[in-house]
């Protein structure tokens, strides 16, 4: 295995076998009667079964899984094929009150040896997923294979189902040109002999050309197709979703640490969690399911500050952000997708492969992919109405100001919400973002906004109500078309303080708190310190404190009872003049945050010199004289 290939591996291994992280849990389904309950579906997904402490840690032991199934009948858990769950998935009703399936990937021999005898004196029945191309051969990067002739001598008794983990998907792709990977299934290949990425029709083509294959092999050994489809390392998307329902698959399996709702029983995509030695299925309040997600700590990276055409310096100033982040207590990173070096709004250059822009250097998905190996969760930040290449072109879809300058600082090239052409550039924009780029999460600039003076291009309305209605309309658009390329993808949106100030539709702002809140999205809010606080007055920390309450105050009012998805970002720089902003002034911000009650925390602007307080993003607040690093511009 190429070393490049072992570090994306490993890094997908670790983003799996964890919680996912994410900014917010979400709100429970309504209770229901009885006669109505969805049952409990829990879906596991085991490896390699041996006795192998040394191996990666979704290896088991044959007596962890025996230990494993006789815990869950104990806890009440009915196991069932797979095939009898899906046949039911219109009547749902009809199921067990909880129901477990046990599935195996890869086809290891350890199956046939290990977990088969146990599964059968345990009277469990089991789903295979079988990587075809793998099937007989040997690799010196995986344990034993099982060949065809075991393979349809285990399929005779009818206990274990056979479902396709894709003939050759199960692997990973060149992503860039900087030689970094990504899973066979979610990437568009850098082609080097071409010095081009993969079009849609040949992404589109390749992964159907191996539905093909496998489901003609599974003909060819079992009789008949797979029904099943289990997604590798869990990465799929809408296209690929569509080409195994063209193949015949009627149901896929991913991953995402959860039970099995009824909106995915009825979508025939269903999660499946991800067994590890380190998982405890003894314990009554199923922390193995209902472990909480970590929250999420984000340092805010400057692109433009960062970036050098030599890319030995350009690497070398991420790697040191990513320690930094690390050190700082951070779990997320955000990265502009877009150069703006003068600060003034006005987009006309990339740092990723996109359709619209010219590409300064296309190196966010190298970044990403760094940031990616130190265990950090990577969002994109991007704008929705502020395309000035757009604004430039189409001067009747730009925002009216009605003879009214109020604009929002460096938003002066913003389109209008209201226009279906609008709706289709920012679209187009995004739709590239997802496909190309590696990213968790996708944060919207405060761009999405409009100011009390400014009108919808059509209309010509000023009303605030109408224009955030408008803006709503654009941003939940494009979630919706970025979810077809990353269906896991979370979204924020940044706004001012004060949204979080006012009730109602900020006029100036044309955005409501709840209305963030109701959207299911994390709340980023830049903390803007004027230049005079560089110089040596006090800074604004019972301000904050009082801002963060308020948050808190106005999600509580909602009913909820869990940490309020507010993000403040206290910035490592003052943003005119870029000065770093001392340690004890950016640790002073944080400890405000948090006695506010705020539980998500950021870092704005870090670039590669400055004063970084170690622990600054962590739960409880660094102490004064807590350590700082610092780095030299290099």
């Amino acid at each position: 295995m190429d070393r490049a290939r072992a570090l994306a591996l490993a890094v997908a291994v670790a983003l799996t076998a964890a919680p996912p992280l994410s900014y917010a849990q979400r709100a429970p389904e309504p209770a229901k009667s009885a006669s109505q309950a969805f049952p409990e579906i829990v879906i596991l997904a085991y490896h390699h079964v041996a006795d192998d402490p040394n191996a990666r840690l979704q290896t088991v032991a044959p007596s962890f899984l025996r230990e494993q199934i006789r815990a869950a009948r104990a806890q009440g858990w009915t196991f069932m094929k797979l095939g009898d769950v899906l046949a039911r998935r219109d009547r749902p009703e009809s199921l067990p009150r909880r129901v477990m399936v046990l599935t195996f990937d890869d086809g290891y021999r350890s199956f046939r040896e290990n977990a088969l005898p146990i599964l059968r004196a345990e009277g469990v029945p089991a789903t295979l997923a079988l990587i075809t191309s793998f099937v007989g051969t040997s690799r010196s990067d995986l344990p034993p294979l099982l060949t065809w002739r075991e393979l349809e001598a285990i399929a005779v008794r009818g206990d274990v189902e056979m479902a396709s983990h894709t003939h050759a998907l199960h692997q990973y792709e060149t992503s860039n040109p900087h030689g970094d990977t990504g899973p066979s299934v979610g990437t568009r290949r850098w082609l080097a002999d071409l010095s081009r990425y993969e079009h849609r029709e040949e992404y589109r083509g390749r992964i159907a050309a191996d539905f093909a294959e496998s489901q003609r092999l599974f003909k060819e050994h079992f009789g008949h197709p797979a029904s099943v489809l289990v997604w590798p390392y869990g990465f799929h998307n809408e296209m690929a979703r569509s080409q195994a329902a063209l193949a015949g698959f009627t149901a896929t399996l991913t991953l995402g640490s959860s039970e099995v709702s009824a909106h995915d029983l009825q979508s025939g995509c269903l999660p499946r969690v991800l067994v590890t030695r380190d998982h405890d299925f003894t314990d009554p309040s199923l922390s193995w399911l209902h472990a909480p997600d970590p929250p999420m700590q984000a340092v805010q990276v400057d692109m433009d500050a960062l970036w050098d055409p030599d890319e030995t310096v350009f690497r070398a100033r991420i790697e040191n952000v990513a320690v930094r982040a690390r050190a700082m207590g951070a779990t997320h990173v955000i990265l502009p997708a877009f150069s703006n070096p003068r600060r003034d709004g006005y987009l006309l250059r990339s740092f990723a492969m996109n359709h619209q822009l010219p590409v300064i250097d296309d190196v966010w998905s190298m970044a990403a992919a760094r940031f990616a190996a130190s265990q950090l969760r990577v969002w994109v930040q991007v704008p929705s109405m502020n395309l000035s290449w757009a604004w430039d072109r189409h001067p009747n879809w730009r925002v009216g100001s009605g003879g009214w300058f109020g604009t929002p600082s460096a938003w002066s090239t913003r389109l209008s919400p209201d226009i279906p052409e609008v709706h289709q550039a920012a679209v187009d924009l995004l739709t590239d973002l997802a496909v190309y780029l590696p990213i968790d999460g996708m944060l919207f600039d405060d761009d999405a906004s409009m100011s009390a003076g400014e009108r919808l291009a059509r209309g010509g309305s000023q009303d605030a109500a109408l224009k955030s209605r408008a803006i709503r309309g654009l941003i939940e658009e494009c979630k919706r078309e970025v979810r077809a390329w990353r269906p896991d993808c979370r979204f924020g949106r940044v706004v001012s303080p004060q949204v979080i100030e006012r009730m109602g539709v900020s006029s100036n702002q044309s955005a409501t708190l709840e209305d963030c809140y109701a959207s299911d999205e994390l709340v980023v809010v830049p903390l803007r310190i004027p230049s005079m606080l560089v110089a040596g007055t006090g800074l604004p920390q019972g301000e904050t404190e009082r801002l963060a309450r308020r948050a808190v105050s106005r999600w509580r009012a909602l009913g909820h009872h869990d940490a309020a998805p507010v993000m403040f970002l206290v910035p490592s720089r003052e943003p005119r003049s870029r000065r770093a902003l001392p340690a004890d002034r950016q640790q002073a911000l944080a400890a405000a945050a948090r006695r506010g009650g705020l539980v998500y925390l950021g870092a704005g602007f870090v670039a590669a010199e400055g004063e970084l307080p170690v622990g600054l993003l962590e739960r409880r607040p660094p102490s004064a004289s807590a350590p700082v690093q610092n780095a030299s511009k290099r």
